[in-house]
């Protein structure tokens, strides 16, 4: 019997199927899960790459506000090195540059800003500031006022760069809004009140507000000498002298070798009626500026309280060469003449005070015109012919330079630079001048 063949079962088709199926399926799952795990890391580690580009940001906008420039610069680095191509960065580095008078590194930053897409609108803005720190008002005087017409945001770049523009344009009705705004944008900065000065100085209606003024601006830095000295002056005036005594001494501390503080402490103690102080600090204020004409005559002036007035024409003829134009000088040498029995000569050194004073009363009245017509050539060109009359040629120049700028070529401030820098031998700039001016001129007869 032939023995029974053992037949071996086949493997069932379905375990084969089933086994072929399973393994490229779980290869897929697992290729699912790592891809939403790769997206799952790329999402969290973009969110942190933007919330750290934020958070960098708002840090360097809040150290640009307050001031804090080398903060700004090391936050703007940092963001920088992680995101080279943000246009934010490059633009927060040109306003530290900016304001750390670095203009290389602010036009390279400007640029780069400007060529990855930063808004043209900001970009201008900055360009403005700049102008107007060059002193190109009329080019920068529409941007900036619109920039800070339509800004919600802190920015005492802005405020500082308009404010200046009017101060130096005498528009003290909008310099005083701007500087109203800089003061609440920066409220720890003590130039606003400081440039508010300027303004209550120049303005009849605000010289009340002169030493609150410069109050705030010493709460805010009591080492601040102009502010200082500007405080002891107005206390003075406002016959507050042992206040303003105080305030002597410590601008005296402040800057021990220069001759103003000893001079007003020595004005101040003769309104005090302390001769023996009034000797002590208007002797150091010759000693430290023996060219200070204010000096002589209130060295003159002891003399005349002391009953001296010969000493007392001798310092005044010294104040009268340094500085002719004072007519305070000259009515105290008429007083001093009169007393020594030199009438004539009193006569003659009276009349003098008064054409003087009548010229500064002019000079005072155009000045008040001028607040209300800030922009008005004739008026300034008056202003810049008295100060190349009464011999401040550099006020003079300087009055003429900005309208120069602000209206290029205009003729009667190209002639008085011309007469300015021929008087100082300066041929050669007077020439240019002279020939603008009769240019110009001849231009203007051939329109009409």
């Amino acid at each position: 019997m032939a023995p029974e063949r053992v037949r071996v079962p086949e493997e069932p088709k379905r375990i084969v199927t089933r086994s072929y199926w399973r393994i490229p399926c779980l290869r897929r799952r697992g290729a699912v899960v790592l891809a939403l795990m790769c997206l799952a890391a790329a999402a969290i580690f973009g969110l942190k790459t933007d919330w750290l580009a934020a958070k960098r940001r708002d840090a360097a906008r809040r150290a640009l506000r307050a001031g804090k420039y080398d903060e700004c610069a090391r936050v703007a680095d940092d963001w920088l090195r992680s995101s080279p191509r943000s246009p934010e960065a490059h633009y927060l580095r040109a306003r530290v540059a900016l304001a750390l008078g670095r203009p290389d590194q602010l036009r390279e930053c400007l640029v780069r800003a400007e060529e990855l897409g930063f808004p043209q609108e900001k970009i201008a803005v900055l360009r403005a500031i700049v102008a107007a720190q060059l002193g190109q008002y009329q080019d920068a005087e529409p941007i900036l006022r619109s920039a800070f017409e339509r800004n919600a945001d802190a920015d005492p770049q802005l405020d500082e760069a308009l404010a200046r523009l009017y101060l130096e344009t005498y528009d003290f009705r909008h310099a005083l809004a701007v500087l109203e705004r800089w003061a609440r944008d920066s409220p720890r900065d003590p130039r606003p009140y400081l440039w508010r000065c300027e303004v209550d100085q120049r303005v009849e209606s605000r010289t009340t507000a002169l030493i609150g003024d410069y109050k705030a601006a010493l709460d805010r830095d009591p080492g601040l000498p102009k502010a200082r000295l500007g405080l002891a002056k107005e206390l003075r005036l406002a016959h507050r002298n042992a206040e303003a005594q105080v305030q002597y001494d410590h601008y005296i501390r402040l800057r021990p070798s220069d001759a103003e503080g000893f001079l007003g402490a020595g004005v101040n103690a003769l309104e005090l009626q302390d001769e023996e102080a009034a000797l002590r600090f208007l002797d150091k204020a010759l000693q430290l500026d023996p060219k200070r004409a204010e000096a002589y005559r209130s060295r003159a002036e002891l003399d005349l309280i002391r009953g001296a007035p010969e000493a007392a024409i001798t310092y005044l003829d010294r104040a009268a060469s340094l500085d002719p134009f004072d007519e305070t000088i000259r009515y105290k040498r008429a007083q001093a003449l009169a007393r020594v029995g030199r009438a004539s000569e009193a006569r003659t050194e009276q009349a003098a005070g008064k054409q003087l004073q009548e010229s500064r009363d002019r000079l005072n009245k155009v000045r008040e015109l001028l607040v209300v017509n800030p922009r008005d050539r004739q008026l300034q060109c008056e202003v810049a012919q008295w100060m190349f009359e009464h011999g401040h040629d550099d006020e003079g120049c300087r009055w003429c330079e900005k309208i120069l700028k602000e209206e290029p070529g205009h003729a009667r401030a190209s002639s008085l630079l011309a007469a300015c820098y021929e008087r100082q031998g300066k041929h050669g700039l007077a020439n240019y001048y002279r020939l603008n001016a009769k240019e110009l001129d001849h231009r203007s007869r051939s329109e009409r």
